[in-house]
């Protein structure tokens, strides 16, 4: 998505990052089918720990070339929601384990944490693939799809921000009247995608003609 050659070891990592996510999610399910919310939490960190390897070779890549298109931006923010989602999880389950609630604490705990996961990393992954992908599928050369990106990329940084401060903003302790203000700017700066989307593919295929 960055244009540019990933780190050198970005694929030894992801090698090694593979069996240590699928043994973290075995052993959470696992836990979770018994009811042994240690396990549950144990699994939980052992996927974390995955995420870590790879996030190592991201983060080199992105200190030699900082992101700055909407797309990185986009997804970039989506796997700090999907990481900050996850540690989440594990602080509620060890709470439930030592305070007593049980599995039904973390029942309840997910309520609250899939409204998050579902805006803050899934909408996110989305727009920004579709940012990234919807001017290579158009084609037409190297100059429409730099206009098609260039379009797509329009007021980035500040969609990004104000929809990950909105949606944080949601999730901390505040007044139901800042809630909804805050809900209304998230949804407005993810909105934008659409006639963003729209311009863009307009802009790439006259451009093709």
């Amino acid at each position: 998505v960055r244009r540019a050659r990933a780190d050198a070891r970005a694929a030894a990592g992801a090698a090694r990052a593979r069996p240590v996510l699928a043994g973290g999610v075995l052993v959470a399910a696992a836990g979770a089918a018994a009811g042994l919310l240690p396990a549950v939490a144990l699994g939980l960190l052992a996927y974390v720990a995955g995420l870590a390897v790879i996030a190592t070779s991201l983060w080199r890549a992105a200190w030699r070339r900082p992101p700055h298109s909407f797309a990185t931006l986009s997804t970039g923010m989506a796997f700090v929601w999907w990481v900050g989602a996850l540690l989440t999880l594990v602080a509620t389950v060890l709470v439930s384990f030592w305070a007593g609630p049980g599995i039904a604490g973390v029942h309840d705990a997910l309520d609250l944490i899939v409204p998050f996961l579902a805006a803050g990393f899934a909408a996110q992954v989305l727009i920004g693939a579709l940012s990234y992908l919807v001017p290579v599928v158009l084609g037409g050369g190297p100059t429409p799809v730099r206009i098609g990106t260039t379009a797509f990329d329009r007021a980035g940084p500040w969609r990004v921000a104000t929809a990950n401060v909105a949606l944080l903003v949601c999730a901390l302790p505040v007044s139901s009247l800042m809630r909804v203000v805050a809900s209304l700017l998230y949804f407005v700066a993810m909105v934008s995608f659409l006639p963003i989307m729209l311009t863009a593919m307009r802009a790439q295929s006259r451009a093709k003609k």
